[in-house]
């Protein structure tokens, strides 16, 4: 009787193995015992390091099309990040590696999962893992984003984040966070009823989408400087601005642009 060391698992795309449980548990064993098991470990978090920041700059992707090649990974992901921050691990991997796995947790509404790993790793930061400042806005961003969706746009901890998100955005000029955060901080103080600062945000936003390629940034402002303008009760203003979102916009053909802003 044949015996099974792996199981083939089909997908749309392409079949892959997996090893049975046991033979897993007894392949870690041995390669524990030979002492390389740290040394492949950093290998494997290096390698969905490399395979995470390649998804990230595919994110314009069919939605469907760029979760088929890389929702799969989320156990690889899991695990190469429990090392990274484990005793023996690298946590200047772990940092770049989460930084780079955030289009995945909330392109799959794993929120609190997002919003765990993120601060993990800005601990890791702040423990001494070797910083860097763009791993840093996009972390503090993850935060905001998954709070924001799973607390709601009103809560001080998503302002906080969001806040400090924008300050390392306006100091790496890096315009996609910038917009971002300013979303963030527009929800955050309309939900709190104070109109006149979210007004002066969605105008610093539209300034800044004005500048953008994708016409429907420049659109968001409009739809944003709208709603803050019917709060503040000047409904002419709110209506032009409304209606010229909602008439110039455009269907995108993926989901980025809503996991951006919060809105479709």
């Amino acid at each position: 009787m044949e015996k099974l060391l792996a199981v083939v698992e089909t997908t749309e795309t392409e079949p892959r193995l997996r090893l049975l449980e046991t033979t897993r548990a007894y392949a870690l064993e041995r390669l524990g015992q030979s002492g390389e098991r740290e040394a492949v470990a950093h290998r494997h978090a290096e390698y969905y390091h490399n395979l995470f920041e390649r998804a990230e700059g595919e994110a314009a992707r069919p939605a469907d099309e760029w979760l088929a090649d890389y929702a799969r990974e989320i156990d690889n992901l899991r695990g190469a990040l429990d090392w990274a921050f484990s005793p023996g691990g690298d946590g200047s991997i772990g940092v770049a590696l989460t930084a780079a796995a955030v289009a995945l947790w909330m392109r799959l509404s794993l929120l609190e999962e997002c919003r765990r790993r993120a601060a993990r790793a800005l601990a890791a930061l702040g423990a001494g893992a070797s910083r860097d400042a763009h791993h840093e806005m996009k972390l503090h961003g993850a935060v905001a984003a998954s709070l924001s969706y799973s607390r709601g746009a009103a809560s001080p901890e998503t302002s906080m984040a969001y806040t400090r998100a924008l300050g390392i955005a306006e100091s790496l000029d890096d315009a996609e966070y910038r917009l971002r955060a300013l979303w963030g901080l527009w929800a955050y103080h309309t939900a709190g009823g104070r109109h006149h600062v979210a007004l002066e945000l969605a105008q610093r936003f539209s300034t800044l989408a004005a500048e953008r390629p994708d016409p429907n940034d420049r659109l968001s402002g409009e739809g944003m400087i709208g709603v803050s303008q019917f709060y503040l009760g000047d409904l002419p203003s709110a209506r032009h601005h409304l209606e010229h979102a909602l008439v110039g916009y455009v269907t995108p053909d993926q989901t980025s642009h809503i996991i951006r802003f919060h809105a479709d």
